[in-house]
């Protein structure tokens, strides 16, 4: 009695392929090349860090160049990660005090209300941001990168930083 069994191969998979063993090669080489560029990503994810945040109002604004000199009043949030699990420090700002910044090279504008966001290569376009927050008395949130910060007395005296990403209310 000869039973023949029938093997039926799906239409992406020849049967001189797998006979051949490139199959199986190339399948090897894709999940090799898939890991390794994954790798790198799952490294990053268990880093430290540490982030500073600035969220409140702005006054006395004047803008010069590619700095912006103003007194802000709001909170400052510190925020630590160890893994995946943050741990933020918020300090009260409600006297104010003087910042100066600049904007990052790479810099976002983000809208409040929608899931929204863009990258501005225009040079001046956190000053114009900032402007149109002091004008209308807008709350603007800051995410600051290699912040200088003077304390005294527990609070925050001035402060001089590059901003990577800042609040645009008239983003669209």
């Amino acid at each position: 009695m000869n039973r023949q069994s029938q093997f039926v191969l799906p239409g992406w998979i020849s049967a001189n392929a797998i006979l051949s063993g490139r199959w199986l090669m190339c399948a090897f080489i894709k999940y090799v090349v898939c890991f390794c560029l994954l790798l790198p990503v799952a490294a990053l994810a268990k880093g430290e860090g540490v982030g500073f945040t600035m969220k409140g109002t702005l006054t006395n604004l004047t803008a010069n160049g590619g700095s912006c000199q103003f007194t802000f009043t709001g909170t400052f949030h510190i925020t630590q990660w160890r893994g995946a699990s943050p741990s933020t420090i918020e300090i009260d700002c409600k006297r104010g005090f003087a910042a100066t910044v600049t904007q990052n090279s790479f810099f976002v504008a983000t809208h409040p209300t929608a899931n929204a966001a863009a990258v501005r290569n225009d040079p001046n376009a956190l000053s114009r941001i900032l402007k149109a927050a002091a004008e209308h008395g807008r709350l603007v949130k800051f995410q600051l990168a290699d912040p200088k910060i003077t304390f005294r007395d527990g609070k925050i005296t001035s402060l001089e930083s590059a901003v990577v990403r800042a609040t645009d209310w008239d983003l669209h």
